[in-house]
């Protein structure tokens, strides 16, 4: 495969990665293409992250989940098949656990959570690890689990102050939805 190839599909992911107004149905055509290409070369981590990107186009844009998953389960093989256990393939692992976690349904989408901050976490990746925490608070305040609810954007909220990230208010308010919900019968 010739270099500038390569470096035309590695461009385009990156392009298609940054724009957030690309159509879902223009960004599995153009990430398609861009995977076609990757899966000849020895690019693993761009072609792992193409099948992610793509698996969101197909998630959120198109609401295909079973091709979502497909992509997903694909770039997983990849990134945790690698030789490399680099942060940057463990925050690629995590990203698509917290996507599984975020279009699955019932209890896999705590397991599919818990995957990705355990991922975060050996990556060091501070961000990430409050973003699984706050939706696996959302979850359990859907489920009424108060206490686990609480706990969990607490947590959350702890991470976004020190790390300085926004939504601080929103999460102040994920918090006192849960503080009302009732406790179960003991």
């Amino acid at each position: 495969m010739p270099p500038e190839i390569i470096r035309d599909a590695k461009a385009r992911v990156a392009a298609v990665k940054e724009d957030n107004e690309i159509p879902p149905l223009k960004a599995v055509e153009e990430l398609s293409w861009c995977i076609l290409v990757l899966e000849r070369t020895t690019e693993r981590f761009a072609l792992a992250q193409a099948l992610q990107i793509r698996g969101m186009a197909h998630a959120c844009g198109m609401e295909d989940h079973p091709r979502a998953f497909r992509d997903w389960r694909r770039a997983l093989k990849i990134v945790v098949g690698s030789p490399k256990k680099s942060p940057k393939f463990l925050r690629l692992a995590g990203r698509i656990r917290f996507q599984m976690g975020l279009h699955a349904d019932g209890p896999a989408r705590i397991r599919y959570y818990n995957q990705a901050l355990r991922l975060f976490r050996e990556a060091g990746w501070r961000e990430g690890e409050a973003s699984v925490i706050v939706h696996r608070g959302l979850e359990w305040t859907e489920r009424g689990e108060r206490r686990k609810a609480l706990s969990d954007l607490e947590a959350g909220l702890t991470i976004a102050r020190e790390r300085k990230m926004g939504a601080i208010r929103q999460l102040k308010g994920f918090i006192r939805a849960a503080e009302n919900l009732s406790e179960p019968p003991i």
